[in-house]
């Protein structure tokens, strides 16, 4: 029951962290248990995302392809065998593991940027730039990162800082010419952006807006040699997920139904999967 009451602020307030931290040691990005984002009026409206009255500027939403590839490997139902290396030995296992990274990772995609867009068409006024980053998916180029967490949740850091804080997932696999040029070319957008409102800038492969029904989204990769950034588009959608999910043959419907229970559910991100009973 939520209060106003004086006591109860002070009582929680003076709370230990210790005591707090333990209560959400199995949040992993799951709002129902650790909500992260809060309607304080301030920062967002008391409304969400269901309003007009947003703080109009220039924005820029980019996401790695494989977002939920950490936090499927770090769930409880996967991270004894992601630890001790059995997931590659266990061909059951793994496909379980690839199909909740990969449909937890689509979902994730939309959600961090055309889904979000899409919510914001019609109020919103100042220009959007989406961008996918999907280096690190490819194991001819990027052999240790696409061996479990591929493009995952957090590639961008890499991008930005050296030594990374992901290196004992990385390698090397960010010290290509390729990658470097990658790197380059990622950071000048960004700084493009920051000082002019958009990423566009001189020697730099044009990034447009994200406009409804463009669905105008830049990609980010790179080969062994060469930086690969180039526009393109992303149109799919949560439903379009969902009927893929279902028609999927390398699990049992019992068994996608564990996944979606039990690993999938009540993430920030998960909406069309929370409730959803796959043999119906």
């Amino acid at each position: 029951m939520l209060s106003n009451d004086r006591q109860v602020a002070d009582y929680l307030y003076g709370l230990p962290a210790e005591h707090l931290a333990s209560l959400m040691g199995n949040a992993g990005i799951r709002m129902s248990v650790f909500p992260h984002l809060y309607k304080d009026g301030v920062v967002i409206p008391k409304e969400g995302f269901d309003t007009s009255n947003y703080n109009d500027v220039p924005l820029l939403l980019i996401t790695g392809t494989s977002e939920f590839s950490l936090f499927t490997a770090f769930d409880p139902y996967f991270a004894n065998s992601v630890t001790d290396g059995s997931l590659f030995s266990d061909a059951d296992k793994l496909k379980e593991f690839i199909f909740t990274e990969s449909y937890g990772s689509t979902l994730y995609r939309l959600s961090n940027t055309v889904n979000s867009a899409r919510k914001l068409q019609g109020t919103y006024k100042l220009p959007i730039y989406i961008g996918e980053i999907s280096y690190g998916d490819n194991a001819e180029t990027t052999p240790k990162t696409a061996q479990l967490l591929g493009a995952f949740h957090g590639v961008f850091e890499p991008l930005l800082q050296q030594p990374s804080n992901y290196a004992t997932f990385i390698g090397e696999d960010f010290e290509a010419d390729g990658s470097k040029q990658l790197i380059q070319q990622f950071k000048a957008y960004l700084k493009e952006f920051i000082a002019n409102g958009s990423p566009n800038g001189k020697d730099l492969p044009q990034w447009k807006k994200w406009i409804a029904g463009g669905n105008q989204v830049m990609k980010f990769d790179a080969s062994l040699e060469n930086a690969e950034i180039e526009l393109g588009e992303d149109s799919q959608t949560a439903e379009d997920i969902v009927v893929n999910l279902r028609a999927d043959s390398t699990l049992s419907a019992d068994k996608k139904q564990v996944l979606i229970d039990n690993v999938l559910n009540g993430r920030w991100f998960s909406q069309p999967l929370d409730g959803l009973k796959v043999n119906e």
